[in-house]
């Protein structure tokens, strides 16, 4: 297909389904499909297409696809233009389509096409685009994808040391930009705020910047309470907000001592797991919430404490 021909292409005849999506779970049933699978055709070539347009506001920002995981060698393009492959099927990617978008309400078309391969995997591993995906619109000055990193350098039970590295993509000019965090315990109510701290930004570039901050009292992550912090980083240029970025944050104490094992918030707790797939029965690989959920509350009511 051409780059001048990919609007006009007619797809009338392909079949619409919703995004996550597993086409393999729906056969037919075949014995020259490897029968570890089921008799299901895991192998073969698929594709995909959806046309959107972009809000006129939108022009002059940034605009990237995530794919939460694709089954597998991926082809992806956008108005034609193949902007990435990825052979490998479980991990999420992302690529950035700005320079080959449309505005002013003309259409968008992104197309993937995917080839899973027979004995790929020794288990069930579904086939198309499984798991999420979404476009992120950012500005000039954001926080890069999958850009923070917090760990808790030292919990004690009165305190807990938060250390955040934040990397700050620059798309345009030379900026200054204030950062500031704003943390969030389970109910939503602020327990921190941090006070804005000035970074100067050189065109084109990123920027990781740390800070350490101490969380008084903290509720402390566990089997039985898994308590969740939210962190949200605010990047501000010119007195505005151009982005928001929310990280989790468990706070525990962790430590393995070499005679007595795995010891979590200086008590003993032996590890009882399992090995548990990503595929969801009938469902196939597709990624359901509510399917995950169940599974893990199942491996809870047989005393699974990680899975």
């Amino acid at each position: 297909m051409s780059k001048n021909s990919f609007h006009i292409f007619d797809d009338s005849q392909w079949h619409s389904v919703t995004i996550p999506y597993d086409w393999s779970i729906e056969g037919p049933f075949d014995t020259k499909y490897n029968a570890r699978n089921g008799g299901l055709p895991v192998f073969g070539d698929g594709w995909y297409r959806k046309e959107f347009t972009l809000p006129k506001n939108t022009q002059g920002k940034h605009v990237s696809v995530t794919f939460d995981a694709a089954m597998n060698n991926s082809n992806v393009y956008i108005n034609g233009h193949l902007v990435g492959h990825r052979p490998f099927g479980y991990i999420a990617f992302e690529y950035d389509l700005t320079p080959y978008l449309n505005y002013d309400d003309k259409p968008n078309v992104i197309t993937v096409s995917l080839s899973p391969e027979n004995f790929s995997a020794r288990w069930y591993a579904g086939s198309g685009l499984y798991r999420n995906s979404w476009l992120d619109i950012n500005d000039d000055i954001h926080v890069a994808k999958w850009g923070t990193f917090v760990s808790t350098p030292k919990v004690t039970p009165t305190y807990a040391q938060v250390k955040l590295e934040t990397k700050i993509n620059n798309k345009g000019e030379a900026a200054s930009t204030h950062v500031r965090h704003v943390v969030r315990n389970l109910a939503g109510d602020t327990v921190i705020e941090t006070p804005n701290i000035i970074h100067k930004l050189a065109a084109n570039s990123q920027k990781t910047v740390t800070q350490l901050f101490d969380l008084a009292n903290p509720i402390l992550w566990d089997t039985e309470n898994p308590h969740l912090y939210e962190i949200e980083t605010l990047i501000s240029t010119n007195n505005v907000i151009v982005d928001r970025y929310k990280t989790p944050l468990g706070v525990r104490h962790i430590e393995f001592k070499a005679n007595d094992g795995f010891w979590l918030n200086w008590r003993r707790v032996q590890i009882q797991g399992v090995c548990l797939h990503h595929d969801n029965g009938p469902l196939g690989a597709v990624a359901n919430h509510r399917a995950i959920e169940r599974k893990l509350q199942i491996m809870k009511e047989l005393n699974s404490n990680i899975t």
